[in-house]
């Protein structure tokens, strides 16, 4: 069979243009990964030391409009619920301070209020995120479905230990 060259280099372009057409997707990872913690069989103490790899999905993103007041974020572009990001934290994306974060303790429709002064350390038109933080519940599921032994004590429970500061809290 013979194919005419014209006929062979217009198909070779009508490739080219079709793959060039396709661009790449990018998304931010979410999901879940399955950690074994592994026990003594109960006797005596065993620990397990492990870190959440995962962020929660953004709950919204923005720019922060001018250099901000102590603990106060302001994006006028937003129209949030009163308190809706409450007790999730916020990160800077942008700027030379990119990654610092901060608690939200309250906020209004356009502001953040923040358990920790940032006010040093942005000058304004900064990107950030608002994620909500992890929680054992979100570690260990809601109804214990980690299986976790319970009880009155630290001694005759399983014992979560969260890093806090220079210490740690302990739940059980």
């Amino acid at each position: 069979m013979n194919i005419p060259q014209k006929t062979l280099s217009l198909l070779a372009v009508a490739s080219l243009l079709s793959f060039s057409s396709l661009s790449a997707v990018e998304t931010d990872p979410v999901g879940y990964v399955t950690v074994t913690i592994n026990g003594n069989g109960g006797s005596g103490d065993a620990f397990t030391y492990m870190g959440v790899p995962l962020h929660k999905a953004v709950a919204t993103a923005g720019v922060i409009d001018t250099a901000p007041a102590a603990n106060s974020l302001t994006d006028t572009s937003q129209a949030w619920t009163a308190d809706e990001h409450a007790g999730s934290y916020v990160m800077i994306t942008s700027g030379v301070n990119e990654g610092v974060s901060a608690t939200v303790s309250s906020n209004t429709a356009d502001t953040l209020t923040t358990s920790e002064d940032l006010s040093s350390l942005l000058a304004g038109n900064e990107s950030f995120e608002i994620r909500p933080y992890t929680t054992l519940a979100d570690v260990f599921g809601a109804t214990n479905s980690a299986g976790l032994d319970g009880g009155s004590t630290a001694g005759n429970a399983d014992t979560i230990l969260i890093q806090s500061g220079a210490g740690f809290d302990t739940y059980y």
